[in-house]
């Protein structure tokens, strides 16, 4: 054939390729200003926070919710399966945005909960509301890479900046103590 080729099919617009595009720019022209809205007003408000990251390299997930919310109302003192999840003031909360903000998270972040399968990511849930920054697992640009270090590293600083008071099963735990106390009377080295 003759003549100019068929755009790739990805190119190719349809009216409902377009629909679908136009609800996504509506969607995230909603939802990220609210999400982001907490962090420049400074309060969090009735809303339940949550803020997590995921890196599949290290296997690591870090939470950071706000205390104030009533579903985390007595959270230290009820059995979980782990620890991930710390609670934090709803002003280190509001400063954890801003500064997830500052690094280009609601530029950047898309409507929804991260996929599954994903080389990491940052999620921020307010309310109904969610809004994700994902690296994949294919494909990553520097770009994606780079900010998403910078996210990993500003999260893991205000982690590890908060104390916890967590409530988990670890049936080893008591046995572990009792013989570091035994060498210690003993004599010994821990």
């Amino acid at each position: 054939m003759l003549g100019h080729p068929a755009p790739p099919r990805s190119a190719t617009v349809t009216p409902r390729s377009a629909g679908l595009r136009a609800v996504f720019i509506l969607l995230t022209a909603v939802t990220l200003p609210l999400l982001a809205s907490c962090a420049s007003t400074g309060t969090l408000g009735t809303d339940r926070v949550v803020v997590e990251l995921y890196d599949s390299q290290n296997d690591l997930h870090l939470a950071l919710a706000n205390e104030s919310h009533p579903d985390h109302a007595g959270m230290s003192s009820r059995l979980r399966a782990d620890a991930t999840l710390k609670l934090a003031r709803d002003e280190v909360i509001g400063a954890l945005l801003s500064d997830l903000d500052r690094l280009g998270f609601a530029e950047t972040a898309q409507p929804g909960a991260p996929p599954q399968l994903a080389r990491g990511w940052v999620s921020v849930s307010r309310g109904d509301l969610q809004a994700s920054f994902v690296v994949p697992v294919t494909g990553a640009t520097a770009d994606q890479i780079m900010r998403f270090a910078d996210m990993k590293l500003l999260l893991d600083d205000y982690y590890g900046g908060i104390g916890a008071l967590q409530y988990v099963e670890n049936p080893g735990g008591a046995q572990t103590l009792r013989n570091a106390s035994r060498r210690i009377v003993g004599g010994g080295r821990p």
